[in-house]
């Protein structure tokens, strides 16, 4: 095993630091608009595949991967619209939530995703499939207005950088990484010290390609995400929000797979309530080759140190007598 994997190894293997659990998990009904994209979609397809193939992707010339591409291109020209419960829970630092995400190859059935970063690890399920991953690596609900709007209090790591007061509005800007997101900024109007909008991007652009936009009406909050500059893909309606002492909302039951990539590379096991460590190599366990080595080691101990001892036999004997 390598030096980096080594310590790559012990780092995840410590005991990790404890980390409160949020007080209240939130609750809202969610209504997403998936909106029609002016697209060609065979054009779609063949780009798609030509990327793959120059990637090397050994699937890329398969049917059933072309008829999955032909799938997500419809679904993307002609848009959708689902509806569904959601939860979100933080109290700064842990993130979990449950959220839901068009399943194409079912004619857009919504899919289940939860999502929980508890301060050391990155736990999805989307499916079937629960993944752990070292750090923050969450790629949904990542903007520091997702964190104030949807979770409730903005994270941590958001630092104020600017603030002014005009006709009755306070507007704050705020800056600072989170999740697969670096460098964002975000900035926040809020009347009598309750926020009603905000525009979450890059700190680069200074927010001219604004990543979501966020603004309240009544007793909805109404989200606009965008791709690129300008170009709106989603429009996400909130509403009905209700707050309720935390109970984990990604429970994760004794059997369930888990694809753990803390390591490198997946490490496959069923959950046993905790996370596991890959085998040390040193150990049978973790490498087929063990008893081989070890024996071969005693075999190699045990030919040196006959030899040894046969040498002082014949140091300490004398000549022979008549």
């Amino acid at each position: 095993m390598r030096l980096n994997q080594l310590l790559t190894f012990a780092l995840v293997a410590l005991p990790m630091l404890s980390q409160a659990q949020p007080n209240t998990v939130r609750h809202a009904q969610l209504t997403v608009q998936y909106l029609p994209q002016p697209i060609d979609v065979e054009a779609r397809v063949a780009e798609a595949l030509k990327s793959q193939q120059r990637s090397g992707n050994p699937v890329a010339t398969s049917e059933l991967n072309r008829k999955f591409l032909r799938q997500d291109a419809e679904f993307q020209r002609r848009g959708a619209t689902l509806k569904g419960r959601v939860q979100f829970a933080t109290d700064g630092t842990w993130y979990e939530s449950e959220t839901f995400a068009p399943f194409v190859a079912n004619r857009v059935k919504a899919l289940p995703n939860w999502m929980r970063y508890d301060g050391n690890v990155t736990v999805t399920r989307n499916g079937e499939r629960t993944e752990v991953l070292t750090g923050d690596q969450r790629g949904l609900y990542v903007t520091f207005g997702d964190s104030l709007f949807l979770f409730g209090r903005l994270p941590e790591q958001a630092r104020e950088t600017k603030r002014t007061v005009a006709n009755g509005l306070e507007t704050v800007e705020y800056q600072g990484d989170l999740g697969v997101i670096a460098g964002q900024l975000t900035r926040v109007v809020y009347r009598n010290g309750v926020p009603i909008s905000a525009e979450s991007g890059r700190a680069s652009d200074a927010l001219k390609y604004p990543i979501a936009r966020f603004r309240t009406d009544g007793n909805k909050v109404i989200v606009e995400r965008f791709a690129g500059p300008n170009k709106r893909l989603v429009i996400e309606t909130y509403q009905g929000f209700s707050s309720q002492p935390y109970q984990p909302i990604l429970k994760l039951q004794p059997g369930d797979p888990i694809i753990d990539q803390r390591f490198g590379q997946e490490y496959r096991y069923e959950w046993a309530g905790k996370f596991q460590a890959p085998p040390s190599p040193m150990t049978p366990e973790g490498n087929p080759f063990f008893t081989f080595w070890v024996a071969s080691a005693l075999s190699g101990v045990l030919i040196i140190g006959y030899g040894v001892l046969k040498r002082r036999a014949r140091s300490h004997s004398g000549p022979a007598t008549a």
